[in-house]
């Protein structure tokens, strides 16, 4: 989760720019694009966030990054595009959101408030909450910048129609996709062992969550409805509470539909363990698991039914496939329009370099 949290606002640049104008701010240059310099303690912020991100960079890489960004920033400005305030409200709530997500983990029960996120940020990360918002605002501007370079185009792309054959060839040539796992549908009863801050509780802790599991265990086996123990187990409000997202409606205790392979059986198998989620689908639907032990705590699943594998016909996925190939062209566009604005003010841009090793071959 935190990786989908920061994935899109990777690089900190702390400096405002203007043409005409040197800025510096903190110790170390490293580099000089067109009149503003390029300190290490941003170099230092764009690792921290390429590591958070999972991305492995290297140094003459992050620079390379910064440097972009610094030049479709300053030439938004230079046109006098201005950042759109509401869609960047709505992309800073999408990361709220994450983070919440991420937090509920740790406890069901979490709220979310604007000072855990900043602590989180200037904690856990290590970077000034300030220059993380500067970050994110800038990042946006590029991104609205392109758009905006390239709406025309998309506006004929979203008004064209694709042809019943052109996403059959597409099915045809990439039918192994089309192939859906094996998958099992769990509900699941959760007792914590781990704070809001991300702290395990003490061993004796442990054991009386363990012991408050048994029973809820123990009950289960005598036959009390699986839905009627996830209301009664007041430490458990994530399960107790949980939506089912087919019906839209309170589902107690649902907990997901897992398929057996794939990204999401990873996350699951590295909460859980390697073979959980295999012993959970061999399972009779109805039934319930024992004990199961996880980072965060204890958890009983209880399966509500199970999927084999199957290729998915092309008359199941045209609807979703037309909107998937034509996101896909919107897309490429995109990044086609992004290269060439890259390329092109990369080459009328004067870039001096005081650190060797960051300077390109």
């Amino acid at each position: 989760m935190k990786k989908a949290i920061f994935a899109a606002s990777l690089f900190v640049v702390s400096v405002l720019l203007f043409f005409g104008e040197e800025i510096v701010v903190g110790g170390g240059r490293v580099a000089k694009v067109n009149s503003t310099i390029i300190t290490m303690a941003e170099i230092k912020d764009a690792k921290k966030r390429a590591e958070l991100s999972g991305m492995e960079y290297s140094k003459k890489q992050l620079l390379s990054e910064i440097i972009k960004l610094k030049l479709l920033v300053a030439r938004a400005k230079k046109e006098g595009v201005k950042l759109n305030t509401a869609k960047f409200k709505r992309e800073l709530e999408m990361t709220h959101r994450q983070f919440e997500q991420m937090r509920i983990q740790v406890n069901p029960s979490y709220k979310f408030t604007e000072e855990d996120f900043k602590q989180y940020v200037e904690n856990v990360i290590g970077i000034k909450f300030e220059n993380f918002l500067e970050n994110m605002k800038e990042q946006a501007l590029a991104r609205q910048y392109i758009l905006k370079i390239v709406e025309p185009e998309l506006l004929d792309l979203k008004a064209e129609s694709l042809s019943d054959r052109e996403l059959e060839d597409f099915y045809n040539a990439n039918i192994s996709n089309f192939v859906r796992a094996k998958s099992v549908e769990l509900k699941q009863i959760f007792l914590k062992t781990m704070g809001l801050d991300g702290v395990a509780y003490s061993d004796k802790e442990k054991e009386i969550v363990r012991a408050k599991c048994e029973k809820v265990l123990a009950r289960l086996k005598k036959g009390e409805k699986f839905g009627n123990v996830c209301l009664e187990v007041p430490e458990d409000p994530q399960s107790r509470d949980a939506l089912n997202p087919e019906t839209k409606k309170t589902d107690r205790g649902y907990f997901g539909k897992f398929p057996l392979v794939g990204p999401y059986a990873d996350a699951f198998k590295s909460q859980f363990g390697a073979t959980t989620l295999t012993f959970l689908f061999d399972q009779k639907v109805g039934s319930f698991s024992d004990i199961i032990e996880s980072k965060y705590g204890y958890h009983i699943f209880y399966v509500i039914g199970k999927t084999e594998a199957r290729l998915v016909p092309f008359s199941e996925v045209k609807p979703s496939l037309s909107t998937y190939l034509k996101r896909k062209k919107e897309q490429e566009l995109f990044m086609e329009k992004y290269n060439g604005m890259i390329k092109k003010l990369l080459d009328s841009a004067t870039v001096k370099y005081y650190n060797k090793d960051y300077k390109p071959e």
